[in-house]
């Protein structure tokens, strides 16, 4: 790539409604719109791009190289679907999802996502949102130069709840460890756990994990979800080059 070359960068999010009946299944679509690109996106791939003792034999998905070097740290990694997409703009300036479902809202044992409770989201270096759950990505592929995310909501997973949003995070691209005060400035004593603040003595201790930052986000029409039907997120994002 040519040093003046620039990376443009667009995406996509379709939502599709699956019900299953005694003849086969029906498939309805719910949304197909194109999205917004957060800053977190950017600069998540500026870290991975100014990462400095990183060396083909070193770089890539081995624990034993440095954490820089990793690239799990800059892939994206987690989702969110949540209800509060009229508090929050949708802009390239977001951070976060207006109200995203916390680990009960999901469901129970038998839903289909799995979920990480708790970890933190961060706005930008040093810039802790504060703690959330996400939904764990198990299912991603590439297709020419589009990076294609999918995750399901099935009959059992976040019934009763009536979405309008949903987000990717990236999932650690300050190589936060977990560590209190790693940063020098860590949330002080009310933090946010799914949408809630609550004071840091009501956290018997802290967590500990990557720190993710919101990716993309997007808003679409409320769509209630009941146990009579699966709901399919398919999210691509399209990288391309545009000579300057």
């Amino acid at each position: 790539m040519n040093f003046n070359d620039k990376i443009k960068i667009e995406g996509h999010l379709q939502i599709i409604k699956i019900e299953q009946g005694k003849n086969g299944s029906w498939q309805e679509v719910m949304h197909d719109d194109s999205n917004v690109i957060t800053g977190g996106l950017g600069r998540s791939i500026a870290q991975f791009m100014t990462t400095t003792g990183c060396d083909e034999e070193t770089c890539g998905v081995k624990e034993d190289v440095p954490a820089g070097c990793q690239m799990r740290h800059y892939q994206i990694s987690r989702f969110q679907v949540g209800q509060g997409a009229s508090a929050q703009p949708e802009l390239s300036s977001v951070k976060n999802l207006g109200l995203p479902l916390t680990n009960p809202e999901y469901g129970g044992q038998l839903r289909s996502v799995d979920i990480e409770s708790k970890a933190w989201l961060w706005a930008d270096d040093k810039v802790p949102v504060g703690l959330q759950d996400f939904g764990i990505i198990t299912q991603q592929g590439t297709l020419t130069s589009s990076l294609v995310t999918v995750w399901a909501l099935d009959e059992e997973t976040a019934n009763g709840t009536l979405l309008n949003e949903a987000g990717l995070f990236v999932e650690n691209p300050y190589l936060y460890d977990g560590t209190v005060g790693q940063t020098g400035n860590m949330p002080g004593p009310n933090i946010m756990v799914g949408g809630t603040f609550h004071s840091a003595e009501e956290e018997e201790k802290p967590p500990v994990g990557g720190a993710h930052l919101l990716a993309a986000y997007k808003h679409f029409e409320p769509i209630k979800k009941e146990a009579y039907f699966t709901l399919l997120f398919r999210w691509a994002i399209n990288f391309s080059v545009e000579a300057v």
